[in-house]
């Protein structure tokens, strides 16, 4: 009977390594790493807009918001706004800080970094607002300089660009959203031009719009248009360019047409790519590329179906679009409760591979994703993932943001860091990625969810690949062994005391 009771127990744990192998063979098979979770946004709060931005360092800086959802519940003892900072230093993030608090419901921010390594961020609540921190000292409220004023608008999404010889460009929406002004600064954000208006409508109302600077310093600029009375829906996606610094525009070129919108752009001398939405009617993600610095368009390519052919999704804001340094188009495509990476090639768009598995946790909705890419050739995943609160009901006051992160590599050239000289007693010295800042807090890297890889495909393969299957047959696999243990020593001990 020993001999029995041993052999059961080599042949379970021989079953449970097995389980637990096949487990690690779909986790390690990703080309993604598994999800970090950045930061947890409840009571009553909500985020869905991310920023983020690298440097010649390798440092990887990520900004979102958290804002209440009445803005004007007075039971909610959070302020109307913050936004909250972190920074992802040798692959570990720092804990994030809430470096800016708005008393009205500002949350949309564009950030740049400059040559000396100074971050300069804007954003707009009933001003277009403007501070400034050092890349070190960025991650204490206190590092960043008092918050200035540099128009009086309403709310607006700011973008903010940096040309090859230092000239920053802010674009930004006038009171009524019924033009974009557009400023300009030479001396690094010491003083700023007054205002261009670049475009102006009467009938509708001009949203999201989105500034790129290329090689040339020429300025390319996206946006869309909304119908009046409501700015909903969006009836066009536009582009347009500026060679002169912004003092005149070529004529508005239309990309998209009705029920599109959240336009988002990367150029690369004179090829510019465009990425854009559709909205909940429409659905869809879709692309179009010109060679020659906007003159002539591509055909438009689905990337993501409308809804006419099954998909889902709508205006989460702007879609994510990247390039590498061979060239390689990059994109996110966040539809309702899903999450897709697709790269175009010189041969081409790859299939959809899914990021995020809607059936590992109760997806509501995903917003503001973000790429960004390091090294030449690592590059980062950033969104919003809304959930329900499984220990409350589904109402949506209940809901939970999560801002996540990922990694893979890409099949582009390494490029090594430059760290960034900084001044140290009068004497110039060099901060090595590895060195220990004081200002920054302990580092954070806590993985929440194992997902496995969801291979390429649509939801079909997701609920096919679904990494809760292997887990759920190995936790029954423990069970039943532990029970056929507990009762082969049972049978033992009752055939021993009848002895």
């Amino acid at each position: 009977m020993k001999i029995k009771i041993i052999l059961a127990i080599i042949f379970g744990l021989l079953g449970i390594t097995s389980i637990f192998k096949n487990i690690e063979a779909q986790n390690s098979s990703s080309e993604w790493t598994s999800p970090e979770q950045l930061f947890l946004v409840t009571d009553g709060l909500r985020s869905n807009y991310l920023s983020v931005i690298t440097d010649q360092a390798d440092i990887v800086y990520s900004w979102w918001s958290t804002f209440r959802a009445d803005p004007n519940d007075l039971s909610v003892s959070e302020p109307k706004s913050r936004i909250f900072h972190s920074q992802n230093i040798t692959g570990d993030w720092r804990s994030p800080n809430d470096v800016m608090i708005w008393p009205d419901a500002g949350r949309m921010i564009s950030v740049l970094i400059d040559i000396e390594g100074m971050l300069h961020a804007f954003s707009a609540t009933d001003c277009l607002n403007y501070t400034t921190a050092g890349y070190d000292q960025a991650l204490s409220a206190r590092g960043w300089t008092n918050i200035g004023c540099l128009d009086e608008v309403g709310l607006a999404f700011p973008s903010a660009v940096q040309t090859l010889d230092g000239a920053f460009y802010v674009l930004y929406s006038s009171a009524d959203n019924q033009s974009y002004r557009l400023i300009q600064s030479n001396d690094g954000g010491s003083t700023w031009s007054a205002y261009k208006t670049v475009l102006e409508i009467q009938d509708n109302f001009l949203l999201g719009p989105m500034l790129a600077v290329d090689q040339k310093d020429r300025l390319h600029l996206v946006w869309s248009i909304g119908q009046a009375p409501d700015a909903y829906p969006p009836i066009g996606v536009y582009y347009s360019r500026s060679d002169d610094g912004g003092k005149s525009w070529i004529p508005p070129v239309q990309l998209g047409g009705r029920d599109e919108g959240e336009p988002a752009i990367v150029v690369n001398n004179d090829e510019v790519h465009v990425l854009w939405n559709g909205d909940v009617n429409k659905s869809g993600r879709y692309y179009r590329y010109s060679p020659d610095a906007g003159e002539t368009w591509s055909a438009i390519e689905v990337l993501s179906p409308p809804s006419s052919q099954g998909g889902n999704g709508g205006l989460q804001r702007p879609p994510a679009i990247i390039l590498d340094n061979v060239g390689n188009v990059h994109v996110l495509l966040h539809e309702e409760d899903a999450l897709y990476f697709r790269t175009k090639t010189n041969t081409g768009w790859t299939a959809k591979q899914a990021l995020y598995n809607p059936e590992v946790m109760k997806g509501v909705e995903i917003f503001g994703v973000r790429l960004a890419i390091t090294g030449g050739n690592t590059i980062h995943a950033f969104y919003i993932l809304e959930t329900y609160d499984f220990s409350k009901d589904e109402d949506r006051n209940n809901h939970i943001w999560r801002v996540f992160h990922q990694t893979r590599e890409i099949d582009a050239d390494v490029a090594a860091p430059i760290p960034w000289p900084v001044q140290t007693n009068g004497e110039v010295s060099v901060v090595s990625q590895t060195d220990e800042n004081p200002q920054i807090n302990q580092s954070i890297s806590q993985n929440v969810l194992e997902f496995s890889d969801p291979g390429i495909g649509d939801q079909a393969d997701l609920r096919q690949n679904n990494p809760s299957t292997p887990f759920f047959w190995g936790s029954l696999s423990v069970v039943l062994f532990l029970g056929f243990v507990i009762l082969i020593f049972s049978i033992s001990k009752m055939r021993f005391n009848r002895r």
